[in-house]
């Protein structure tokens, strides 16, 4: 089952102290993507369909895409600009579709896809209804 990409909007809605970023569980556990910037460095966090919080940066570095949506019920987080495919819990490569052009590069069948490369995981923990990210995780 497709959807439409769902589109960027960042959030502000979180804490932001000197070391940390503590964003409300109650805003990011309704099964969709949603986005933060801090230090200069775009994340989001979506809850899978297992209940796990995921805290990812939001680039796909092959073809530079910045947005994702979930697809099959939350079950898979998709690139909007390249439509690779990873598992939403494992980030698992899943597709990536050969002969696409990406980044000025056409992928063909024996090279290896953007399915190898999801989007980098970023350390957060739950703490009291927080989702809470280090915000030395975010700079480099």
């Amino acid at each position: 089952m497709l959807s439409n990409p769902q589109p960027y909007i960042e959030t502000k809605d979180f804490i932001e102290t000197e070391n940390e970023i503590k964003i409300p569980l109650s805003k990011v556990d309704d099964g969709e993507i949603h986005y933060y910037t801090s230090e200069g460095t775009t994340f989001y966090v979506h809850q899978s369909p297992q209940g796990n919080i995921h805290t990812r940066i939001s680039l796909c570095e092959p073809c530079v895409g910045k947005t994702f949506t979930l697809l099959e019920d939350g079950s898979i987080v998709d690139c909007d600009e390249c439509h690779t495919r990873w598992d939403s819990e494992t980030y698992e490569g899943i597709y990536s579709t050969p002969g696409e052009v990406r980044a000025g590069v056409t992928i063909t069948t024996e090279e290896i896809g953007c399915e190898n490369y999801p989007p980098l995981y970023l350390q957060s923990t739950v703490i009291n209804d927080y989702v809470v990210i280090e915000k030395k995780d975010l700079v480099g």
